[in-house]
């Protein structure tokens, strides 16, 4: 080889150690760069809007929040009075970038149903058990089903419903994948659950659904102090153990039940900061359900029983049992007995301060008050679970006429079987209960004042 062609070669080598260096560094800012930006498009979740179909001629509306590679699913069933997802996406948003994406059932409008308190109970299990089957399809390996307030109701029925499919599929064909489509369902979160069969009248036993004991999926609740469902959630928790499965219940102190779905500005700080925090909330949820045992056969409903009939707010006649009793302390701590206003007609109120329709039906009360001042007749508050210094903050802002009472461990609660504020009871001059009401009442119609102006007249 001449000289001439030694001199290039030698060249050339010089450059690559040269050049080599720095041609990796920048390969790698350049790949460094391509990293980054992939990751800043696919660090946010995608958020779909897409329709499952059930039947040949029926689909489910559902809106997807998904994040690539998640294995665990929440289907979220709206409660009586709907849950727009755009309420929850931070929540969503929030679970899918944690490794738990979140499907939104649209149900209103898949049946075309107002939203009301019996909504719910026209949502078909067997509908929300294929949108689970179908989730099955799409690779996820852990589903859980969640909701708040009547939402409750379909959730159970859909997890007994999907556990006797399983189930039945096993019994004809023995396969190695029963476990996995037994246990695929592994959770519920549930939101200040309401699974009374019926709304609750004052005065009489509420009765649970019948789904309540029979299930034995892992439960986990999710309890805001400020919710009539507080006062009953040990009966609820001894309700829902007895079809033998694992129960939580997670209490959120000081805080307002539908709080995940108001509108910020109508919150308080603490609410705000509550949802913000309840996806860290769920996913511990999912992961203390997840060291649960799985259902291996489906829990045995009660016996079969008629249906009780719901209640419809406004004031009727009081077919409840009797009760002649009341004696609490006022804000003044002096005992007050309904007893020493015999020969007077009574309209006795439960009410809470956090309560907005106890708020609302205030005034009204107020204005009946001062219609029949100067006659025998008298108004009687009775405030639940709060103490007195909260009390007196609520009265500075807001005027109550009459007796106003403290019912601080709720005696007085459950001994008049309330399970719904506001609960007004009419009692006539002989200390009897005559009529009574489930909810706010306007108590400035001419109706109701003519059956207390009866009473008073007697």
């Amino acid at each position: 080889m001449t000289n001439s062609a030694i001199i290039p070669i030698l060249f050339y080598k010089s450059l690559v150690r040269l050049y080599t260096p720095l041609a990796m560094l920048i390969l790698l800012i350049f790949c460094s760069i391509i990293h980054n930006k992939a990751y800043s498009i696919s660090s946010n979740p995608t958020v779909k809007e897409v329709t499952i179909n059930i039947t040949q001629d029926f689909a489910i509306p559902v809106t997807q929040t998904i994040f690539p590679g998640n294995k665990t699913l929440i289907v979220w069933i709206p409660s009586e009075f709907g849950s727009a997802p755009v309420k929850q996406e931070k929540i969503a948003h929030s679970l899918s970038k944690r490794g738990v994406d979140v499907w939104h059932l649209d149900l209103h409008s898949a049946y075309f149903i107002q939203r009301n308190r019996n909504s719910v109970d026209k949502f078909q299990p067997e509908h929300i058990s294929i949108i689970i089957q179908k989730a099955t399809t799409q690779g996820y390996s852990k589903i859980i089903l969640t909701g708040s307030a009547g939402a409750a109701r379909p959730i159970l029925r859909t997890a007994r419903y999907w556990q006797k499919q399983v189930q039945a599929k096993t019994n004809r064909i023995q396969t190695t994948q029963h476990p996995k489509h037994q246990n695929i369902l592994s959770g519920i979160i549930l939101f200040h659950p309401s699974l009374y069969e019926s709304r609750p009248d004052a005065g009489k036993e509420a009765r649970y659904i019948p789904e309540t004991y029979a299930t034995n999926t892992p439960v986990y609740i999710i309890q805001p102090t400020y919710s009539t469902a507080i006062y009953r959630i040990r009966t609820l928790l001894k309700a829902l153990r007895t079809g033998g499965g694992q129960v939580w219940v997670h209490v959120l102190q000081n805080i307002k039940d539908g709080f995940q779905f108001s509108v910020e500005r109508h919150q308080r700080p603490i609410d705000i900061k509550t949802r913000q925090l309840l996806p860290s909330y769920m996913i511990r949820a999912i992961k203390y359900m997840s060291t649960a045992p799985g259902p291996n056969t489906v829990a045995k409903l009660p016996k079969a029983r008629k249906k009780s009939k719901d209640t419809f707010p406004g004031l009727k006649p009081y077919k409840g049992q009797t009760i002649r009793s009341l004696t609490l302390n006022n804000i003044n701590k002096k005992p007050v007995s309904i007893k020493m206003f015999k020969g007077e007609v009574l309209l006795v109120s439960f009410w809470a301060s956090w309560c907005p329709p106890c708020v609302h039906e205030m005034p009204s009360i107020n204005r009946l008050a001062r219609h029949f001042k100067g006659r025998k007749f008298r108004v009687v508050s009775v405030n639940i679970g709060e103490s007195k210094a909260k009390i007196r903050q609520f009265l500075g802002k807001h005027s109550l006429l009459g007796e106003i009472l403290m019912d601080p461990t709720l005696k007085a609660y459950r001994k008049w079987k309330i399970y719904v504020i506001p609960s007004n009871f009419i009692i006539d001059k002989n200390s009897n209960i005559r009529y009574t009401s489930v909810g706010a009442v306007d108590w400035d119609t001419k109706n109701i004042r003519h059956t207390i102006n009866k009473l008073i007249n007697d």
